[in-house]
């Protein structure tokens, strides 16, 4: 998969090929992170953080909770996103997960790691990457660093180019400015099905490989 590079007043896709677990500590995954604020989030992979930066984004993610995911997404539109995913599945073969975290577990934390690498992992725990063609996408927010990142499998990463993942990315940053998370990710779903029709038509036999329903930690 190709990646796009971020800085301080961009917005940049988020989209990675991803591998099974086995082989991920080797992988040479080139995602990047969009931005739903370039004001709060870390700076770019790459870039020294200083010591007040490191202290104020652990601060952020110790101090974000749950809460803080229902007031940008009440529990009805965490069961809409459920069921968009449903009917975004049956016009394709691919299979979507969305998760949403409120802020990073201390683990990350204490080694400043990245977005994108907590992404990774949930797409290894959530085993997006297990299906029969390849085909799962992993859609990842984490308000604390307000960041996006999308996780494509490698049959995805293999046909979609990534203006399509900018596209989607930018999309919902701005919809979360706006103050429309919720509608923002059902919107982004569809988009993200749309995609995924040309090249990924359903099945004679569609079956449901993942679950559907969001996962908010």
């Amino acid at each position: 998969g190709a990646a796009a590079a971020s800085g301080p007043h961009s917005v940049a896709a988020s989209a990675a090929e991803a591998v099974p677990p086995a082989a991920l500590p080797g992988a040479a995954f080139r995602p990047a992170v969009a931005e739903i604020s370039a004001v709060a989030a870390p700076p770019a992979a790459g870039v020294e953080m200083t010591s007040w930066q490191r202290a104020m984004r652990t601060i952020r993610h110790l101090l974000a909770d749950q809460r803080t995911v229902a007031r940008l997404i009440p529990p009805a539109f965490i069961d809409a996103i459920s069921r968009a995913i449903v009917a975004s599945e049956k016009r394709h073969d691919g299979e979507i997960r969305f998760c949403i975290e409120a802020g990073l577990p201390w683990s990350y934390l204490k080694r400043n790691a990245p977005a994108r690498e907590r992404a990774l992992m949930l797409f290894s725990k959530l085993r997006v990457w297990d299906t029969e063609r390849n085909t799962g996408v992993l859609v990842y927010i984490l308000l604390a660093d307000k960041s996006i990142e999308i996780v494509a499998d490698r049959g995805i990463a293999r046909k979609l180019p990534q203006e399509t993942w900018s596209a989607i990315c930018e999309l919902l940053g701005a919809r979360f400015r706006a103050g429309e998370a919720g509608a923002g990710v059902l919107v982004a779903i569809e988009r993200i099905g749309d995609a995924l029709v040309a090249h990924f038509p359903p099945q004679s036999r569609n079956d449901n490989e993942l679950p559907d329903a969001p996962v908010v930690l």
